[in-house]
């Protein structure tokens, strides 16, 4: 079990120094990597209750366990949301862990465990439990919330990059039920075979999540490089393409803009505006576009930009540029280029980042797949 958790530790030890090594890091990184601080001092707290069981060191790996869940809810938070900040009301997510840490110091500071009862350590397991399963849960409704808007602002699936963070959100909850089960079983008497070292089995089974979930998080270039951020400020603030309509638009883009200060007439120029950019210019190429950069690029803000393309095309964001890109690949196609390509590659030029997102976005706006669209006869370019 000692090598268990030494490798788990060196593999969160690399993670953490990779990232700590990232040029020009993003604030959300800062939150990863204290996470991934606390996760490994739970692995040299596991390595060390292996060697001495009352080590100090305990003390201070079983407080941390409260910052858990609020670290990796702070780096969602700072991910995901454009205007996060940490605010002096929001420190009290940090109060349980600094009880705790009153409790337990002295006798850390001694260098001996803290003198605490059962009842009081029954307690506080409980208040863990609790903790970390909230905290995970906010976390993935705060993913599905993203999953819901992420159309308005992004033209691309965005969800898809951060399925990693559901996946360690998911096992720590695992790690949690886990936990409580164990902790139900050995105080009624089930697990009495493990009376010294009811915590065993859990540390075991975190021990290789992380190692599992270390492994998959190497393989994410969100995490060690820096792309656009998935940071929509979840406010509900065209080509004739075909793409579907809103049903009854004009009453729910009155209720959505009825605060807006964006006048009719500005609307339409915007909109003559966006149009003209987006067919010099093709931003819609880059396959990570994004709303707040698409505004950047014309000068106004993306709540404005958004109000113009929802009124305008009666579209949201990812189906306005679809629309473009798509439109681009019949033009291709109709130039005889995939004489030369392959439809993936034509699809992968106009902006789509995936054939499965070019194979929605294609049969959405022609009503075809890209093979049957294939095998009708092409208008030559110009008619």
């Amino acid at each position: 079990m000692e090598h268990l958790y030494l490798i788990s530790g060196i593999l969160v030890f690399f993670a953490g120094t990779l990232l700590i090594g990232k040029p020009r890091k993003q604030r959300h990184d800062g939150w990863l990597i204290a996470w991934l601080s606390v996760i490994l001092l739970h692995l040299v707290g596991f390595y060390v209750e292996q060697r001495q069981p009352f080590h100090f060191l305990l003390e201070l790996s079983s407080a941390a366990v409260l910052l858990q869940g609020v670290l990796l809810w702070f780096y969602t938070k700072a991910l995901t949301e454009r205007d996060f900040n940490l605010s002096f009301r929001q420190s009290w997510h940090f109060l349980p862990f600094l009880l705790h840490l009153a409790l337990v110091l002295p006798s850390v500071w001694q260098g001996s465990l803290a003198p605490l009862s059962d009842t009081l350590r029954g307690g506080l397991t409980l208040l863990k439990l609790i903790s970390v399963g909230g905290y995970m849960c906010l976390i993935l409704v705060q993913l599905r919330k993203l999953k819901q808007n992420e159309q308005e602002y992004f033209s691309y699936p965005v969800h898809l990059q951060l399925n990693w963070l559901k996946v360690v959100a998911i096992c720590i909850l695992a790690i949690v039920l886990l936990g409580g089960v164990s902790q139900f079983l050995f105080h009624t008497g089930q697990l009495s075979w493990l009376t010294e070292r009811e915590d065993l089995v859990v540390n075991g089974v975190a021990a290789v999540l992380v190692i599992g979930i270390t492994y998959f998080g190497f393989r994410q270039t969100l995490i060690f490089t820096n792309h656009p951020e998935p940071r929509p400020s979840f406010e509900k603030g065209s080509q004739d393409s075909g793409a579907p309509v809103v049903e009854n638009p004009e009453s729910l883009l009155q209720g959505k803009y009825q605060k807006s200060g964006l006048q009719a007439e500005a609307s339409e120029a915007y909109w003559r505006q966006l149009q003209a950019h987006m067919q010099a210019q093709k931003p819609f190429l880059n396959p990570e576009l994004t709303l707040a950069q698409l505004a950047a690029e014309m000068g106004v803000s993306p709540n404005q930009l958004s109000q113009v393309i929802n009124e305008q095309a009666r579209q949201n964001f990812a189906d306005f540029v679809n629309g473009y890109r798509v439109q681009e690949v019949k033009e291709r196609l109709t130039r005889g280029d995939h004489e030369r390509f392959t439809l993936l590659a034509l699809a992968l030029e106009a902006g789509f980042n995936s054939k499965a997102s070019f194979n929605r976005a294609f049969k959405k706006f022609t009503g075809q797949t890209p093979s049957e669209y294939g095998k009708t006869p092409l208008e030559p370019a110009g008619k």
